[in-house]
């Protein structure tokens, strides 16, 4: 991941940002709106991510130690997602998450989506940090 940070670094033009954009949760929930309720449904497994989310960080820390890049600040956010339908959900898992559904919290929300009728939906609730690199000249030539 150095590598591929330090190849951004080349291509960037002088002075130009880096937007690192990383979630903050560990086993994010699975909720189930209905009306004004919030139902849990249960957690995510994203024990599998875990490994490439510490070296990405890693890979951060490691170029803005050797000059590459100077973070500007930071700042944190919540993002919350939402799906009409359990298949749609199921569709962007399989897609766009390296986190896994655990048929216990699968068994739930379909049981939550059944009692509160077609009005109810999903929802995952992500703790995000954004931070900002500027990149800077140290880099060059190394």
């Amino acid at each position: 991941m150095v590598h591929a940070l330090k190849e951004l670094w080349r291509v960037l033009v002088p002075g130009g940002f880096l937007i690192d954009l990383c979630p903050f949760t560990a086993r994010p929930p699975l909720d189930i709106i209905a009306g004004d309720a919030v139902l849990a449904a249960g957690s995510l497994d994203d024990t599998e991510g875990f490994p490439d989310d510490l070296a990405a960080n890693d890979a951060i820390k490691r170029v803005t130690a050797d000059g590459w890049f100077a973070r500007e600040r930071s700042d944190s956010f919540d993002l919350y997602t939402y799906w009409d339908t359990m298949a749609e959900f199921q569709v962007y898992m399989d897609k766009r998450m390296t986190a896994t559904l655990p048929p216990e919290t699968h068994s739930r929300a379909e049981r939550l989506l059944a009692q509160h009728g077609p009005g109810a939906r999903l929802r995952t609730h992500l703790h995000m940090i954004i931070a900002r690199y500027r990149k800077t000249p140290a880099g060059q030539g190394v």
